[in-house]
């Protein structure tokens, strides 16, 4: 058992006991005069570097012109925005199912052959993983009515809605599918409320480099919930918090050349009006810093005009409700922000909540689907 009273000298060499009397008790690290850190020098890079070094500019050609024909798996996207290195933002309100959206697209990406770090702060693998199998059997059951269809509650229950067991044959059919087809791309790391910005950038280097050659995705769900960061050594308010998580996966982003999707939360006060930059919740920080923003919200908001008026808060909370209700919901992804391509676009969606599937579509849902006529909704 190792003796307290001795300090080992670097050396290896055994000092003397001091004794207990002379002993100091050790300053707090909060007393510690704190050296600064040395600046290391900018990089100074000349266009004839630039230009005339392999690792630069034909490397990041490369790296984004292999990009343009990459798909997110939903068709509407596919046809109009080519899926580029980047961080991208999606921002959602409550009962819009972003974080289905975004495990969807995660799949979908799999699927295609991309790796993917799917950082999941708030649901558990088998939530997500259901998910997964849920929105399959749903996919089986449209091409075969004869087919079973188990929403992702249905299938962690182990019954049907109707208290019928699981048919576990099928089930197990539909993993070795998603297995097969997903070739173990798909990674989700969960730690509730604990993972920092920074084990998230540790985590994919280590992976990167542990599959050299592969694309590599990570999705963040969500941002508000990231664990604030000690790097900084000392205590950030939320927002300063936020946006220095932002600032930091950007720059991960360009360090590793990969695409990062970023969940994000919006403002309650954004619940009652058409999505735009202010609904982000407690970040400033994401307008400038990212590279496309998506904003999810119903498609009801754009196309009644109630929700253009300051008045009428109460018809529009009804509104909501019903819409929200509805089995699909009517989603529009409306592009706020487009570095890479036209800003103002909308995509339009239906998401199937009870089996966790969201379908695109080419163009906006008639106004009679929403109960509007054209003397009282925007043209």
């Amino acid at each position: 058992m190792p003796n307290d009273n001795k300090i080992m000298a670097f050396d290896s060499y055994p000092q003397e006991p001091i004794p207990p009397s002379e002993q100091q008790e050790p300053i707090p690290p909060s007393e510690q005069k704190q050296e600064p850190k040395p600046q290391s020098p900018l990089k100074i890079l000349s266009g004839e570097d630039y230009f005339t070094k392999a690792e630069n500019f034909s490397h990041d050609l490369i790296n984004f012109s292999s990009s343009r024909n990459r798909k997110t798996g939903f068709e509407n996207l596919d046809k109009f925005q080519p899926l580029y290195p980047g961080l991208i933002v999606i921002g959602a309100g409550s009962s819009l199912g972003k974080t289905t959206f975004v495990y969807q697209l995660a799949d979908n990406l799999a699927q295609n052959g991309e790796h993917v770090l799917f950082f999941s702060l708030e649901q558990s693998q088998f939530e997500l993983y259901t998910k997964s199998l849920s929105r399959r059997t749903h996919l089986a059951h449209l091409k075969d009515y004869s087919k079973a269809e188990y929403s992702s509650t249905d299938i962690r229950r182990g019954m049907d809605y109707d208290s019928n067991p699981i048919d576990k044959d099928y089930l197990r059919e539909h993993i070795t599918a998603f297995l097969d087809e997903t070739a173990d791309r798909l990674k989700i790391i969960t730690a509730p409320f604990s993972i920092t910005v920074e084990d998230i950038e540790s985590t994919t280097k280590k992976y990167i480099e542990e599959h050299p050659g592969e694309r590599v995705n990570v999705v963040v769900d969500y941002l508000q919930i990231v664990k604030p960061s000690e790097a900084s050594g000392k205590e950030l308010n939320t927002r300063a918090s936020v946006d220095h998580d932002v600032h930091q996966l950007k720059v991960m982003q360009m360090e590793l050349g990969i695409t990062i999707f970023l969940v994000s939360a919006l403002n309650r006060q954004s619940y009652l009006s058409p999505i735009d930059f202010e609904a982000f919740k407690e970040s400033g920080g994401i307008e400038y810093t990212a590279d496309l923003i998506w904003g999810l919200q119903l498609e009801v908001l754009s196309v009644d005009d109630t929700f253009n008026k300051s008045e009428k808060q109460k018809q529009k909370r009804d509104i909501i409700k019903l819409h929200k209700r509805r089995v699909p919901r009517l989603i529009e992804l409306v592009v706020l922000k487009n570095r890479f391509g036209k800003t103002g676009d909308s995509f339009y969606f239906e998401y199937d909540s009870t089996h966790d599937y969201y379908e695109s579509h080419d163009q906006r849902h008639s106004l009679s689907t929403f109960g509007i006529s054209d003397t009282n909704s925007q043209k």
